[in-house]
């Protein structure tokens, strides 16, 4: 995902974490967070913690959960989480079918 800002201001960093089930590795959050110049920067496990508690606040359910930083997410893609390897891969057709119904139950 790339950003756009006013005035050309760019961040220096862009971590990216997804908050998936620690079981079926379906994701329930993306999360991203950017530092600009000047910003101090946020630890590793303050920045997975800041992930989770957005999570609960759309609505996830906290429990067996967790977190995952990745170097890019492909919004476009169907994507989970391969539980064994702690890496993201893009959904089987079964898994992508299961998290949108579980996303539609949420709602």
């Amino acid at each position: 995902m790339s950003f756009q800002f006013v005035g050309g201001v760019q961040p220096e960093s862009v971590h990216i974490y997804v908050v998936y089930d620690g079981k079926s590795g379906v994701i329930a959050h993306v999360h991203h967070i950017l530092t600009f110049a000047g910003a101090a920067e946020a630890t590793a496990r303050e920045e997975e913690n800041r992930a989770l508690e957005v999570a609960g606040q759309h609505g996830a359910r906290l429990q067996g959960l967790k977190v995952l930083r990745v170097d890019a997410y492909d919004a476009a893609k169907s994507m989970t989480v391969d539980v064994r390897k702690k890496r993201l891969v893009e959904a089987t057709p079964e898994k992508a079918k299961a998290a949108a119904k579980k996303r539609k139950k949420k709602k």
